[in-house]
């Protein structure tokens, strides 16, 4: 299940290695700090499809959720609106790339939306994963760059 999540400093993917676009070892790793004050150490990360559009996400296989950051929305010059129990994510020409619901305290993608993401953008079979853990990443990488090392 995606959510939105305006706390998440990076778009978090639970699924499958398989779903990326491309898959890369973070030359620093990265320890996410939980609500509830637990540690998870994040070492990959790489690119998925969201609706046609191209999000760089960290892999974390032990979460519940995976998340879509508001701030990395924000940063990339997406537009994210709240309202009415609703949100929206549309690029600088009004295209909608997400919605979702508020459901209890989450605002979840609505469920067109996940069987895109699910069954359309991210299948496995749809394309080529590029394993790239061995490579380096580029010195301007905004995963690596906004992170501090272990």
């Amino acid at each position: 299940m995606w959510i939105i999540d305006s706390g998440a400093s990076h778009h978090m993917y639970n699924g499958p290695k398989s779903a990326y676009l491309t898959y890369r070892y973070l030359l620093h790793l990265i320890n996410i700090k939980l609500g509830d004050d637990t540690c998870v150490r994040v070492t990959h990360y790489g690119e998925l499809l969201i609706h046609k559009h191209r999000i760089e996400a960290l892999h974390t296989p032990t979460f519940q959720y995976s998340l879509l950051s508001v701030s990395e929305f924000s940063d990339q010059r997406y537009i994210v609106t709240f309202g009415n129990n609703k949100y929206l994510i549309t690029d600088g020409k009004w295209n909608i790339v997400v919605s979702g619901t508020k459901n209890g305290r989450l605002f979840q993608v609505d469920k067109d939306w996940i069987a895109l993401l699910s069954t359309h953008e991210l299948a496995p079979a749809a394309h080529t994963v590029r394993d790239t853990t061995h490579e380096l990443a580029p010195a301007t990488h905004p995963i690596r760059d906004a992170t501090q090392p272990n």
